[in-house]
């Protein structure tokens, strides 16, 4: 292995490393975020549950907490993490920019010894991609896709949309597992101005809209 390839793989090594550490400390605080609103309430819940149950020891009324918290409370906060990191787990367009370059400094290291001039990187030609996060209210907290003559609703088959700035495309939705939401392979990057085709548009979790694409 040449000293540009060992580079270009430490490069990629450390692009890697820096999307799974942030998104495994973002993810962290979330989860201690959604306990710590909980913790909050639970002196508040006491009293309730005193006061409507009518139960007389301590121990009755920790219990009925307890049973609460198993029911109700850890699934509003695994819900509350799967809707926040569905955004946080598609990667920062500048990492997915950076990502892709690292993929054509591979593949034009490779050629060199093949053509006397680079090649330049084709297009990608179809993938999906993150469109944005919608409100109930039908307002983008974040787009990263314009719809022509679209205004503000959500994507659907048939739109051209415009890339907004740099967008990761990948060779699939995001989905959600037992370890956490899992990205699929990136394929390369939509670049601000860049146009396509919606052939498919899903709503992967409340909110959150992902596209498929052909040029």
């Amino acid at each position: 292995m040449s000293d540009i390839d060992k580079t270009i793989a430490d490069l990629t090594k450390r692009v890697d490393d820096l999307a799974s550490k942030d998104m495994d400390r973002r993810v962290a605080n979330l989860v201690a975020e959604g306990i710590t609103k909980w913790e909050r309430s639970r002196g508040a819940l006491a009293l309730i549950v005193l006061g409507v149950v009518g139960l007389a020891t301590l121990n009755q009324v920790s219990q009925r907490i307890a049973d609460y918290f198993t029911r109700s409370v850890v699934k509003q906060i695994d819900a509350e993490v799967k809707r926040k990191t569905a955004s946080i787990s598609v990667q920062d367009p500048a990492i997915a920019e950076l990502t892709t370059r690292t993929a054509e400094l591979q593949g034009a290291v490779a050629q060199l010894g093949k053509a006397t001039t680079l090649p330049i990187a084709p297009k990608v030609a179809s993938g999906s991609a993150f469109f944005g996060i919608r409100s109930i209210d039908g307002t983008w907290s974040e787009r990263y896709f314009d719809i022509a003559a679209g205004g503000s609703r959500e994507p659907k088959p048939g739109d051209e949309v415009t890339a907004l700035g740099s967008v990761n495309v990948r060779s699939g939705y995001i989905v959600y597992g037992p370890s956490g939401w899992i990205n699929q392979r990136a394929i390369g990057v939509l670049r601000s101005g860049d146009k396509v085709k919606v052939v498919e548009a899903k709503e992967v979790v409340g909110g959150f809209w992902w596209v498929s694409f052909v040029r």
